[in-house]
């Protein structure tokens, strides 16, 4: 339970053996009721580990019984005079008179402005303006404001020596930041630069090696699950990472997360058959999911907000970094190696990160017990989202390709995926802590701003999965080859991005980057679908820039737009609802896009045969066979027919490439507020 953002006041109140009458949340209990809905798992655990107060060990704890739903209050005693009651990191105060107080005094305020804390003092003759009721002084802990509550942190900025009111006073770093030494520091960020690594390497070595596996393998129809699997385990299990490194702490989850990432590439490794590689990287997914999820919370928890943005552009590096070695270093591997290696480089990366987070990482781990911290956790709202998203992508997957699109499986399949639907939503609106609350997608800019981020994930991991497909194919190049050729894509996003951030901290302005991505994004996809046999590399380049650059104008914007248009309580639940409709939109971008292509391909069968092609070398390019034989291109020794087809392979892929385009031509961008 760390609090990052935190603002002090102290103050009289009115204390009770229960919860009082007022209107405001005077004590803990009320503010849970009230307030913390989202939190009061970690805080019923928290507030069961008091164990002294003040130091005052034979001092019974100013904490009454604990009510068995979360949803009612927690009862609070009359602390002792001058009494501090410790709940994890954080410290509340109560002042003299318990009981008799009626009004409420205002010293400090702490407030965060957009890069430093500041603190206001408020002159004595002052202080009683707020008397009678509680002023609504928030208290920003986690994104969720609070109000009103005397808290104050670890770490928290010391007194100001008689500043004015409105005077800002120098920051003091957190007592855990000012007190870890360089090497260790160091130590913990490559660890956890070490962890994003890993996981955006997995995203980017796999689509060059894909149509090898399959071939390997000998199966095509697990050619768009070896992907799809690992983000739809990503996506789903995400949130749940995020809410256990809540109750039980970062450092064990992410251990946890990296010995199990470990465990699970041996299995992707060691897969003898395609359903077992597809149940691996499920599997390796979920554990992936941890490891993008919780790096970022807890460089937030370890690292105040003025360190913290270069810590974070660290982060962005990793991507950079993986984005551009990852589609060669899978080439190198399917090509000279085995396609095995692709999960086997995990294991020492996987190895030397678990040691340095278990050496070095000091952040403080909640003592919370197994069923509490389970109960916390949205578990129908998770298992009716993982129902709808996979009746749905095995619905499409199978219909037109197992089985015919009439077949009763297929159709059992979709209809259950939108029956289903309503349950999903029924179960988020009364879940105490939904993985996707409701609320947000009530205004219209914030829908707006979650299509844009489904829209460009849908365009940008289509390009990048199907685009070696297209050299491999089409242009005939090695699994090196085409990993050089997805280069500019990878390293001019990561470019971009990075500029794009660096622009929004200057400015304050994201708005036009959005125009301009979604603009230049579109284009870049439409310019996809020029793509033939003849195609040069310079204008295939050319292309990719224009895409990559819209691209890389869309990674943060989205994000900072939807963060600005919620409440500051619901900007973490607003953050991890589009990192949720990211993972599933390529999931559902891949399968849905190797529809697409299976479709279109089944109609040049008949194209092949008049050219020449035996029914065998037809049957072997019809449907979702055609890319996982893409080896056999190579074998055919008569030119005209290894054009037509390359030319079969190109046209059915301007199908992904119209689909990424329209889902891109839309005006989302326009709706969103300044």
């Amino acid at each position: 339970m760390v609090f990052t953002e935190l603002i002090l006041t102290t103050g009289y109140s009115t204390w009770s053996d229960g919860p009082t009458s007022s209107g405001h949340p005077f004590c803990l209990g009320k503010l849970v009721a009230s307030h913390l809905q989202r939190f009061a798992p970690r805080v019923y655990q928290a507030a069961v580990d008091v164990k002294t107060i003040s130091g005052m060990e034979n001092d019974k704890p100013a904490l009454g019984k604990l009510s068995t739903h979360i949803q009612e209050t927690i009862d609070l005693a009359s602390p002792s005079t001058g009494s501090h009651m410790h709940l994890g990191n954080v410290g509340i105060w109560e002042v003299p008179d318990p009981g008799k107080s009626a009004f409420w005094t205002v010293e400090r305020l702490y407030t965060i402005g957009d890069d430093a804390r500041t603190v206001h003092t408020i002159p004595p003759q002052e202080q009683r303006l707020f008397g009678g009721t509680p002023p609504c002084i928030d208290a920003v802990v986690d994104n969720q404001v609070l109000s009103p509550v005397a808290i104050v942190g670890e770490g928290s900025l010391p007194p100001a020596a008689n500043p004015g009111l409105d005077e800002p006073v120098t920051i003091v770093e957190p007592a855990s930041e000012t007190t870890r030494g360089r090497f260790r520091t160091s130590a913990i960020m490559v660890g956890l630069c070490g962890a994003i690594f890993l996981a955006a390497l997995n995203q980017t070595t796999v689509a060059t090696t894909i149509p090898t596996i399959s071939n390997d393998l000998k199966s095509a129809s697990g050619y768009a699950w070896i992907t799809a699997a690992y983000f739809v385990a990503s996506g789903v299990a995400g949130p749940i990472w995020s809410k256990f490194s809540d109750i039980w702490g970062r450092k064990l989850i992410l251990l946890t997360a990296v010995a199990l990432y470990f465990c699970f590439s041996i299995i992707c490794a060691t897969s003898q058959t395609m359903q077992m590689l597809i149940v691996g990287r499920s599997l390796q997914g979920a554990a992936g999911g941890a490891l993008l999820q919780v790096v970022y919370a807890t460089i937030s928890d370890i690292f105040s907000m003025r360190t913290r943005t270069f810590y974070l552009s660290l982060l962005q590096m990793m991507w950079a970094i993986a984005g551009g070695l990852g589609p060669v270093v899978g080439g190198v591997f399917a090509q000279y190696a085995s396609w095995r290696w692709v999960f086997w480089i995990n294991l020492p990366i996987s190895f030397v990160i678990f040691f340095l987070l278990w050496a070095f990482l000091d952040v403080h781990n909640p003592k919370t017990g197994i069923v509490p911290g389970l109960q916390a956790v949205d578990w129908y709202g998770i298992c009716s989202m993982l129902a709808v998203v996979v009746t749905l992508l095995l619905g499409l997957n199978f219909g037109g390709d197992l089985v015919p699109w009439r077949s009763p499986l297929v159709i059992c399949l979709l209809v259950a995926s939108v029956l289903i639907t309503p349950v999903f939503f029924l179960c988020e609106r009364k879940a105490r802590s939904p993985i996707v609350p409701l609320d947000i997608f009530g205004a219209v800019s914030n829908l707006m701003a979650l299509v844009i981020g489904f829209a460009h994930d849908w365009a940008v991991f289509s390009t990048e999965f199907y685009l070696p497909l297209y050299f491999q194919a089409v242009k005939n190049a090695s699994p090196v080859k085409s990993g050089l050729r997805i280069v500019p894509i990878t390293c001019t996003q990561a470019v971009v991005g990075i500029v794009a951030g660096l622009i929004v901290h200057k400015s304050g302005r994201y708005l036009e980057l959005i125009w301009v991505g979604v603009t230049l994004l579109a284009l870049g996809n439409g310019l996809y679908i020029n793509l033939n046999v003849s195609s040069s590399l310079g204008a295939i380049v050319a292309y990719q820039l224009v895409a990559a650059t819209g691209a890389g104008l869309l990674f943060q914007p989205p994000l900072i737009a939807l963060q600005a248009l919620v409440p500051p309580r619901k900007t973490a639940a607003a953050t991890s609802a589009l990192g949720l409709v990211r993972n599933l939109s390529i999931s559902i971008a891949i399968v849905v896009g190797h529809v697409v292509f299976s479709q279109r391909m089944d109609t040049q069968r008949n194209n092949l045969l008049d050219h020449g092609a035996s029914e065998n070398l037809a049957d072997s390019f019809s449907g979702s066979a055609a890319a996982a034989n893409v080896v056999l291109i190579s074998t055919i020794s008569d030119p005209e027919l290894k054009i037509t087809v390359q030319t079969a392979f190109a046209d059915s892929l301007k199908g992904v490439w119209i689909l990424c385009t329209s889902m891109c031509m839309h005006r989302c961008a326009r709706t969103l507020e300044y």
